[in-house]
């Protein structure tokens, strides 16, 4: 009985910790993600080094999943027009690829009104960039 009860004080302290490192894990991307809409607000943003915007990216959606999960993975879940990723980023945070990519775009526009363009760099593939370029409401 003592067995019992102590495997079960163990197994729902576990779950308590559990529950508190996620909910560290939630408060650290929206901080992050905070921080992230402040440099986009105060344009300050392309000043940032594509390897910092990657990480900052990546920990501020380390939660995402509401509505399209990829295209919230590469932009978040609050977006802004002018907001934009390389192929690059977007394979990395992703690991889709073009078609792919485009796809989930063409459908974040149908179900959310975001419409998204591609802009191609003829010299570097994953140099070209997927801007925002409209938010229909």
């Amino acid at each position: 009985m003592d067995k019992e009860r102590s495997k079960e004080q163990r197994d729902a302290a576990n779950q308590r910790y559990k529950d508190k490192k996620q909910q560290e894990k939630q408060d650290i991307a929206i901080a992050v993600a905070a921080a992230v809409d402040i440099l986009k607000q105060n344009n300050l943003w392309s000043k940032v080094s594509k390897k910092s915007q990657e990480m900052l990216l990546k920990v501020a959606n380390t939660n995402a999943g509401i509505g399209n999960s990829i295209v919230h993975k590469i932009f978040g879940n609050v977006v802004h027009v002018g907001d934009s990723v390389t192929l690059g980023q977007a394979f990395r945070l992703t690991m889709k690829g073009k078609a792919e990519l485009d796809k989930k775009f063409s459908e974040w526009e149908k179900s959310e009104g975001v419409v998204v363009e591609f802009i191609e760099n003829e010299n570097d593939i994953f140099d070209s960039v997927y801007k925002i370029v409209d938010i229909k409401e």
